[in-house]
């Protein structure tokens, strides 16, 4: 898996800036044995300020996010785009990315 932006954008809603738009891809490995529960859960992804360890979820898992990614239905070799969108408080600039099943992505600057 790897992050290809993180950028903070305006909650259609409320018009305020307080959310991150997550975009990865991810891709299943040539030689990867996969079952059917090789799943990532793209909605559960959670950050938090590496500064304060306060933790940001996702703002609306079935609107704001790519609905599960299953490693099982795609060709070896072939990948998959995803994104989740989680509520960042302003003014906070870099977070800590957690993918379930994925090791972390640390100290991960937020484009304005």
């Amino acid at each position: 898996m790897e992050l290809h932006l993180v950028k903070r954008i305006e909650d259609p809603d409320t018009k305020a800036r307080n959310v991150v738009n997550v975009q990865m891809r991810i891709r299943r490995i040539k030689l990867d044995r996969v079952s059917r529960s090789d799943i990532f859960s793209v909605g559960s992804t959670t950050a938090r300020n590496p500064e304060t360890s306060e933790t940001y979820k996702a703002v609306n898992l079935i609107e704001r996010s790519t609905s599960a990614v299953s490693l099982f239905s795609m060709r070896p070799g072939a990948s998959a785009d995803a994104y989740v969108w989680l509520r960042v408080p302003e003014g906070t600039n870099t977070i800590n990315i957690y993918v379930p099943d994925t090791q972390a992505f640390n100290n991960v600057p937020i484009v304005n």
